[in-house]
């Protein structure tokens, strides 16, 4: 799955596909923190305003699943290390950018 579109079909289509919702809940009742780049609301910001331009959600659908994700608790991390390690992981996995490493570094 592609870098923060998880989260994405979690908040526009969570409760008619329960196994995103689902799984989602169960991190929660395991504990399991949330951490993502600090890029991760721009990456989501974007792909609403895409899917609004495609015609795939209304404005007013965009915005509502932005709240709701805005309320999760998601935890941001980025510091020089994660960046210098992110491209570090880019430049070994012959990546085409840098976003996805960022992620990786972040799981590390």
């Amino acid at each position: 799955m592609h870098r923060s579109s998880f989260i994405i079909r979690l908040a526009t289509i969570g409760t008619e596909v329960p196994r995103f919702s689902n799984l989602w809940t169960q991190w929660e009742l395991q504990g399991y923190s949330k951490i993502t780049p600090t890029f991760f609301y721009y990456e989501v910001t974007n792909a609403f305003h895409r899917y609004v331009i495609s015609g795939l959600l209304t404005s007013e659908e965009a915005t509502e699943a932005l709240e709701y994700i805005l309320s999760l608790e998601i935890i941001l991390h980025g510091n020089a290390s994660l960046h210098r390690r992110a491209l570090n992981l880019a430049q070994n996995l012959t990546l085409s950018a840098a976003y996805d490493a960022h992620y990786l570094a972040l799981a590390e």
